[in-house]
C-alpha cells in the first residue's frame, strides 16, 4: 500500500475516533527542531548531532484528569554530522531523512495550578520519504542535494523504522486552549540497512536516536 493512502487513511481513524470521543478530545499544532546522530559502533566517534525540522498534528483522548492516550501524525528529519579538514578547511557534511511517523503516546498528567505537566512514552513507526545531503566547507555557503536510498544487490535502505519515544511536556492555559511545551527523546530499533539475504559477516547495525524540542498550541473539542 502506498504511502500516501497509509497517510490518508491514518488521517480518517483518528478523526472518526475525534467524533466519537469528542467529549473528551484535543486537537494540536506543534513545530520545532530536531537534534539526531547515527549509532554504529564502527563510526560512534565520527558521527556527531545535526539539526532539523519537526511538524506535528497531536491528537489527545483523556480518559481521566490523570491519564490519556496522544496518537500524533508527525513530520521529523532525523541525520548526521560528519566533520572532517581538507586542505586545511574544515568540511561538514550532513546526511539527512525525512520522515512521516504515527507514535502512540501514554501520558501521565499532572496538575500544578497555573501550569501543568505530562510524562509520556510510547512506540512509533515511521516511514521514510527523502534523503538529502547538505555540505558546508570553510565559510561557502551550504550545498544541498538529494540521495537515493540504497538499493544495490541485496542491500537496501530501510524505510520503515521502529521506534521509543518518551519526554515531557508543559502547557499552559491560554485563551481558548493551551500553550504547549514539549521536549521528548527518540530511540530507533531498526537497522537503517537491510538485506534481501543474509547479513554480510561482522556487519554492524546501524539506527537512529535523538532529541525533539518544540512549542505549540492545543484546543479542547466539543463540550
Amino acid at each position: 500500500m502506498k504511502l500516501s493512502k497509509i497517510f490518508f487513511i491514518t488521517i480518517a481513524i483518528m478523526f472518526t475516533v475525534t467524533n466519537v470521543f469528542s467529549q473528551n478530545m484535543s486537537i494540536g499544532l506543534r513545530t520545532g527542531a530536531t537534534y539526531f546522530t547515527i549509532n554504529n559502533d564502527e563510526i560512534n566517534d565520527d558521527a556527531k548531532y545535526t539539526m532539523g525540522l519537526n511538524f506535528a498534528i497531536p491528537f489527545e483522548y483523556s480518559f481521566s484528569p490523570k491519564f490519556a492516550i496522544q496518537p500524533e501524525l508527525n513530520f521529523t528529519q532525523k541525520g548526521v554530522l560528519f566533520e572532517e579538514m581538507e586542505v586545511g578547511e574544515n568540511v561538514e557534511i550532513a546526511v539527512k531523512t525525512n520522515y512521516f511517523e504515527l507514535p502512540v503516546l501514554f501520558k501521565s498528567k499532572h496538575q500544578t495550578g497555573k501550569f501543568d505537566f505530562s510524562l509520556f512514552v510510547g512506540p512509533s513507526i515511521g516511514y521514510a520519504t527523502k534523503r538529502f545531503l547538505v555540505e558546508k566547507i570553510g565559510e561557502a555557503d551550504s550545498q544541498k542535494m538529494d540521495v537515493d536510498f540504497i538499493d544495490e544487490g541485496d542491500a537496501k535502505s530501510q524505510r520503515w523504522e521502529f521506534s521509543a519515544v518518551g519526554g515531557l511536556s508543559s502547557a499552559m492555559n491560554l485563551g481558548y486552549g493551551s500553550l504547549i511545551l514539549d521536549v521528548r527523546y527518540s530511540y530507533g530499533f531498526s537497522d537503517n540497512t537491510k538485506f534481501s539475504g543474509d547479513q554480510p559477516e561482522g556487519w554492524e547495525k546501524t539506527t537512529n536516536s535523538g532529541c525533539i524540542l518544540s512549542l505549540g498550541y492545543i484546543i479542547p473539542i466539543g463540550g
